[in-house]
């Protein structure tokens, strides 16, 4: 999507790229339209994340920090209404993704790794 200056604006809270022959994900986490934050990750862990961000990941180990991403059925505390989201946290920053946003990022995990895409 651009913007009316021929921006292109990020749209999507999380966008992932996979680059098979560095074995790493780039993901980018949007703050804004224009602002957005970068990890990258083995593409080992990524696929941990993918098996068990239902159940939780818990201080996952990489060479950036550690990383919490997991499913969430109510909101934050003391209050805890009923919600459904995934939670993401690292360093400083934690993120919320709807459902539909998690899976849809899985799915697009599992395409790029077993297709070929224009940056390989």
């Amino acid at each position: 999507m651009l913007d009316e200056n021929n921006v292109y604006l990020m749209d999507k809270p999380i966008k992932i790229y996979v680059f098979k022959r560095a074995q790493q994900v780039k993901i980018s986490f949007r703050v804004t339209d224009y602002c957005a934050i970068h990890r990258y990750m083995s593409i080992h862990n990524f696929i941990f994340i993918c098996d068990n961000w239902r159940s939780g990941v818990e201080g996952l180990e990489t060479a950036e920090g550690k990383y919490y991403w997991y499913y969430s059925p109510c909101g934050p505390r003391p209050e805890c209404e009923p919600a459904e989201f995934v939670g993401i946290n690292f360093g400083e920053w934690s993120f919320r993704i709807s459902i539909q946003d998690m899976e849809y990022i899985v799915n697009e995990f599992n395409y790029q790794l077993n297709n070929k895409m224009h940056w390989d």
